[in-house]
């Protein structure tokens, strides 16, 4: 079920990606499909931006899987349609990072502004 439905996904962003053809005005967008509680039941997201590298045109799909917390990126080549994997990650440890190539305020800055210190009297 869930291959039918990434099959899907990737095929809708072919076809979508045919008919826009690639955008270079750097605009990115996105759809969702189904229902706005579509996320809650396991529904997968499917993002398309424009991409590119060493001057190819291309057409990135993000693919969002909010149930196993689990991204995927492809990047799918203008000129012959070859769809290319590149990267996967399972994003669950990276959302509880509480700091990571932040700038200050730091989170743990602002928290300690915010929390009362009980120990000056």
């Amino acid at each position: 079920m869930k291959s039918a439905m990434f099959g899907a996904l990737v095929g809708a962003g072919l076809v979508v990606f045919a008919v826009r053809g690639p955008s270079l005005s750097g605009e990115a967008w996105a759809q969702r499909s189904g229902p706005q509680e579509a996320s809650q039941s396991g529904d997968l997201i499917a993002i398309s931006s424009p991409a590119g590298e060493q001057g190819q045109s291309a057409q990135q799909i993000t693919i969002i899987d909010p149930k196993t917390r689990v991204m995927a990126v492809y990047h799918v080549m203008a000129t012959d349609g070859k769809i290319e994997l590149k990267a996967v990650r399972k994003f669950d440890w990276d959302l509880q990072i509480e700091e990571f190539n932040a700038t200050s305020p730091l989170p743990r800055e602002v928290r300690s502004q915010m929390t009362p210190n009980f120990h000056q009297r």
